[in-house]
């Protein structure tokens, strides 16, 4: 095959031992936004880098000061959404996984515009958000709604406790995928009635490995094939492979020794499909 049809890889970001890359979003104008955490305590921090892997706007971002009792002290949060040039993190309720809490940070100044420990969110309306605050009415847990302005925070509608407009609203808002407008891969369970292609499905029957992800778009075939030993408990490692008119333009590894099969480590958005390097780097390929 002639060098120039390989796929060029471009390492967008990295993280050191001893942190990991736990997740990304899209803002609306198509730059990423990256979650990293910590394996020792769980702290989390952000980053942000061009679409294209080329540019970095914002690294190593801790949600400290207005967060918590200790100014000095990162904690656990989580990436929520985005809107416009901004993303949301959540924080978590006491002892459980329940997300409590919203703050706006805007990666290109580097700061939190805005944020609230008393809500949780519900939906992406686009412009705005669905919230609630817990409340209670004669001894019982009750949701009271908000629809707050992305950009400011301001509240635009108020349901409270009107539940049929608040499923209203969150029932006309999109999924996250569909609004980010990315592609995620699915796992292949060899049925006739799968939608992928003929010609897709005979690429993937020939594959090494009976756990097989897909993501198949025009002339693209972008598998993530992932194998184990036969050793109790399992020891996973997975590989990343790019077919285009069924030939091999790409491939790497994505984790080695793992305890588990490293699924969801890769994603499409427009031209560019990203991948996760063994949770420790992330990867650009402009397709």
């Amino acid at each position: 095959m002639n060098f120039q049809d390989k796929l060029i890889p471009v390492c967008a970001y990295r993280v050191e031992d001893g942190f990991r890359i736990w997740r990304i979003m899209f803002l609306d104008t198509g730059e990423v936004v990256g979650q990293v955490r910590s394996e020792r305590d769980m702290s989390t921090s952000y980053f942000c880098v061009s679409s294209d892997g080329s540019g970095r706007i914002m690294q190593g971002f801790s949600p400290v000061g207005p967060f918590t009792a200790d100014p000095e002290r990162s904690w656990l949060t989580g990436l929520e959404t985005t809107s416009g040039r901004l993303f949301f993190i959540h924080g978590y309720r006491d002892n459980g996984p329940e997300h409590k809490g919203l703050w706006a940070v805007d990666p290109f100044n580097g700061e939190v515009i805005w944020g609230r420990s008393d809500i949780a969110f519900v939906a992406n309306l686009g412009s705005s958000l669905l919230v609630y605050r817990q409340s209670s009415f004669a001894g019982l847990p009750e949701r009271f709604y908000q629809v707050l302005d992305a950009s400011t925070g301001y509240i635009t509608e108020e349901p409270g406790n009107d539940v049929a407009r608040a499923n209203q609203l969150r029932g006309a808002a999109p999924g996250e995928e569909s609004r980010q407008g990315v592609l995620l891969p699915e796992l292949y369970d060899g049925a006739q009635r799968s939608h992928f292609s003929d010609n897709a499905r005979t690429i993937i029957s020939t594959l090494p490995s009976r756990t097989v992800e897909v993501i198949e778009r025009d002339e693209y075939l972008v598998c993530g094939l992932h194998h184990s030993d036969a050793v109790q408990p399992p020891d996973y490692h997975s590989e990343l492979l790019v077919l285009r008119n069924g030939k091999n333009v790409f491939n790497t590894v994505l984790c080695r020794s793992s305890g588990y099969p490293c699924v969801n480590f890769y994603l499409i958005k427009d031209v560019n499909l990203y991948y996760v390097d063994s949770g420790k780097q992330l990867v650009v390929l402009h397709l």
